[in-house]
Protein backbone atom coordinates (compact mmCIF):
# COMPACT_ATOMS: atom_id res chain seq x y z
CA UNK A 1 0.00 0.00 0.00
CA UNK A 2 2.85 2.36 0.87
CA UNK A 3 4.50 1.73 -2.50
CA UNK A 4 1.27 2.50 -4.39
CA UNK A 5 0.81 5.76 -2.51
CA UNK A 6 4.45 6.69 -3.15
CA UNK A 7 4.08 5.95 -6.88
CA UNK A 8 0.85 7.97 -7.01
CA UNK A 9 2.54 11.02 -5.44
CA UNK A 10 5.52 10.57 -7.72
CA UNK A 11 3.17 10.50 -10.72
CA UNK A 12 1.40 13.67 -9.51
CA UNK A 13 4.75 15.39 -9.08
CA UNK A 14 5.76 14.43 -12.62
CA UNK A 15 2.45 15.68 -14.04
CA UNK A 16 2.84 19.01 -12.22
CA UNK A 17 6.38 19.40 -13.56
CA UNK A 18 5.19 18.73 -17.11
CA UNK A 19 2.36 21.26 -16.71
CA UNK A 20 4.78 23.89 -15.44
CA UNK A 21 7.12 23.21 -18.38
CA UNK A 22 4.28 23.47 -20.90
CA UNK A 23 2.99 26.67 -19.26
CA UNK A 24 6.44 28.28 -19.49
CA UNK A 25 6.73 27.40 -23.17
CA UNK A 26 3.23 28.76 -23.84
CA UNK A 27 4.09 31.98 -21.98
CA UNK A 28 7.29 32.41 -23.99
CA UNK A 29 5.45 31.89 -27.28
CA UNK A 30 2.72 34.33 -26.21
CA UNK A 31 5.32 37.00 -25.33
CA UNK A 32 7.10 36.52 -28.67
CA UNK A 33 3.79 36.81 -30.54
CA UNK A 34 2.87 39.95 -28.60
CA UNK A 35 6.26 41.52 -29.42
CA UNK A 36 5.90 40.66 -33.12
CA UNK A 37 2.38 42.09 -33.17
CA UNK A 38 3.66 45.26 -31.53
CA UNK A 39 6.43 45.61 -34.12
CA UNK A 40 3.98 44.98 -36.96
CA UNK A 41 1.63 47.59 -35.54
CA UNK A 42 4.48 50.12 -35.36
CA UNK A 43 5.18 49.43 -39.02
CA UNK A 44 8.88 48.87 -38.52
CA UNK A 45 10.93 45.82 -39.38
CA UNK A 46 14.12 44.94 -37.51
CA UNK A 47 16.72 42.65 -39.08
CA UNK A 48 20.04 41.49 -37.70
CA UNK A 49 22.60 39.76 -39.88
CA UNK A 50 25.20 37.18 -38.92
CA UNK A 51 28.00 39.76 -38.86
CA UNK A 52 26.13 41.84 -36.29
CA UNK A 53 24.89 44.68 -38.47
CA UNK A 54 21.27 45.59 -38.03
CA UNK A 55 18.83 47.46 -40.24
CA UNK A 56 15.47 49.03 -39.56
CA UNK A 57 12.76 49.72 -42.11
CA UNK A 58 10.33 52.41 -41.07
CA UNK A 59 6.80 53.24 -42.17
CA UNK A 60 7.88 55.61 -44.93
CA UNK A 61 10.21 52.99 -46.40
CA UNK A 62 13.52 54.49 -45.28
CA UNK A 63 16.17 51.95 -44.33
CA UNK A 64 18.63 52.68 -41.54
CA UNK A 65 21.62 50.37 -41.33
CA UNK A 66 23.90 50.14 -38.30
CA UNK A 67 27.33 48.88 -39.40
CA UNK A 68 28.93 48.96 -35.93
CA UNK A 69 29.88 45.77 -34.16
CA UNK A 70 27.32 44.70 -31.50
CA UNK A 71 29.58 45.55 -28.54
CA UNK A 72 30.07 49.06 -29.80
CA UNK A 73 26.45 49.55 -30.87
CA UNK A 74 25.06 48.68 -27.43
CA UNK A 75 27.60 50.46 -25.28
CA UNK A 76 26.68 53.26 -22.94
CA UNK A 77 27.00 56.67 -24.58
CA UNK A 78 26.74 59.01 -21.61
CA UNK A 79 29.23 58.52 -18.78
CA UNK A 80 28.06 57.96 -15.21
CA UNK A 81 29.44 61.30 -14.05
CA UNK A 82 27.42 63.17 -16.69
CA UNK A 83 23.75 63.81 -16.31
CA UNK A 84 20.96 66.33 -16.19
CA UNK A 85 21.91 67.85 -12.85
CA UNK A 86 22.49 71.59 -13.11
CA UNK A 87 23.68 73.69 -10.23
CA UNK A 88 21.21 76.45 -9.59
CA UNK A 89 21.87 79.70 -7.81
CA UNK A 90 18.94 81.85 -6.92
CA UNK A 91 19.46 85.55 -7.66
Amino acid sequence: MFILRFLFYLFLFAVILVLIFVARIALTIWRMKRELDKRAKDGARYDTTADGTSSTTGQEGEILTDMRDPQRAHRKIIADDEGEYVEFEEE
